[in-house]
Order: structure tokens, then C-alpha cells, then sequence
């Protein structure tokens, strides 16, 4: 019997945005992006897209 149950729109976006990732690239949402971009470390970080989501399209960075 699992110790956890998680349910709602994030774990459903999270397993969206897994299922619909590339392979060796890291899927990340805009505030993310913008997240790296502020640490000014380096990340190179491209934007992909719109990806389908239940909920409607989803502007996401790899």
C-alpha cells in the first residue's frame, strides 16, 4: 500500500509535462525559466514551445 497519495492539477501537469518531455533536456515551466535566468549562473535554457496540456496549451522552456 503507497504511504502517499498525491492528486490535483499540479501532479496531472507534472506527469503532462514528463510524458511530453525530450530526451537529455530538462522541461520547465515560464516562472523556472525565469528563475535560472535571474540566478545569472550560466543555464542555457531555449524556449519549446507550446505543449498540450488537459487544461489548454502550455508556453514551457527546455
Amino acid at each position: 500500500m503507497p504511504r502517499y497519495c498525491l492528486f490535483g492539477d499540479t501532479v496531472n501537469t507534472a506527469s503532462r509535462m514528463e510524458s511530453t518531455g525530450l530526451p537529455y533536456r530538462i522541461h520547465v515551466s515560464g516562472s523556472t525559466a525565469q528563475t535560472l535566468r535571474s540566478l545569472d549562473e550560466g543555464y542555457r535554457i531555449d524556449i519549446r514551445g507550446q505543449t498540450e496540456l488537459k487544461v489548454g496549451d502550455f508556453l514551457s522552456w527546455n
